[in-house]
């Protein structure tokens, strides 16, 4: 399946002023490291990679792995989803997988692992595996920034209810393989990771839109558009440098023109 859409963000030139008002790292921290990269007690959780690679010869591929967890109320249910875009045959490619019965171990590396699928994560390295249909990935992560907590803190209190605790590694390294039947293309290129948790019910039900946008010049920009129904939407974001100082985008600061 293939699916084309246009979407246009504006950026107004007013957001390069904020990287130089105000100092971010006064702020405390909501997200703390190491141990807020383990599991929590929350009604939902996610760790999430997307990225784009490239084979030796050129040819493109785009992937997402997001591991899941969510708590049933007598239990926890773990959730998959994968899905491969091949860029030369426009080929995109989705699948999904669940266990139930508890969070990852405690232990490093922090392991997933259901079915064809399983990431391992430690100190800002991953190692992540995924099959769908015909197509076998394989790729190792490593973190070139350090971590960025979005909303200055790492916490986002929603006005229209729920909260999030929300990180990402904006600009990781990435190098592997993609299998295809019997072909194993070396690939090579860069991936984004989000972690994220809280009570995030709220933001389920309604929807919304997220950007994870990675600019040539070696900055980084998250944008997130949720729509509040009759009262719009709600809207936020974080750019960060070349040296992974991150600073918040105010909603006067963009445009989302679908």
């Amino acid at each position: 399946m293939v699916v084309g859409f246009t979407i246009t963000i504006i950026l107004i030139s007013s957001l390069a002023i904020i990287l130089n008002s105000g100092d971010e790292n006064s702020v405390t921290n909501a997200v703390l490291f190491p141990e807020d990269e383990w599991p929590h007690d929350e009604l939902v959780e996610w760790y999430y990679w997307t990225g784009h690679l490239k084979t030796d010869d050129g040819r493109w591929f785009g992937y997402e792995l997001v591991f899941f967890i969510v708590d049933m109320g007598n239990q926890k249910m773990q959730v998959v989803n994968h899905a491969v875009t091949d860029v030369q045959d426009e080929g995109f490619y989705y699948t999904m997988d669940r266990s139930y019965g508890g969070i990852p171990e405690i232990e490093e590396p922090l392991r997933f692992e259901i079915g064809d699928f399983s990431a391992y994560l430690q100190n800002g390295r991953d190692t992540l595996h995924g099959v769908v249909d015909n197509l076998t990935v394989d790729l190792d992560l490593k973190s070139v920034k350090p971590p960025v907590l979005h909303h200055g803190n790492g916490y986002i209190d929603y006005p229209f209810g729920g909260y999030t605790f929300y990180y990402s590694r904006t600009h990781m390294e990435t190098n592997g393989t993609i299998t295809i039947d019997d072909k194993m293309y070396n690939v090579s290129g860069t991936s984004w990771f989000d972690h994220q948790w809280g009570g995030l019910s709220q933001v389920s039900a309604i929807g919304w839109d997220w950007f994870a946008i990675q600019l040539d010049d070696g900055r980084e920009i998250m944008l997130f558009n949720v729509h509040v129904g009759e009262e719009g939407f709600h809207v936020g974001g974080t750019l960060v440098d070349n040296e992974g100082y991150a600073v918040e985008i105010k909603p006067n600061n963009f445009e989302i023109v679908a």
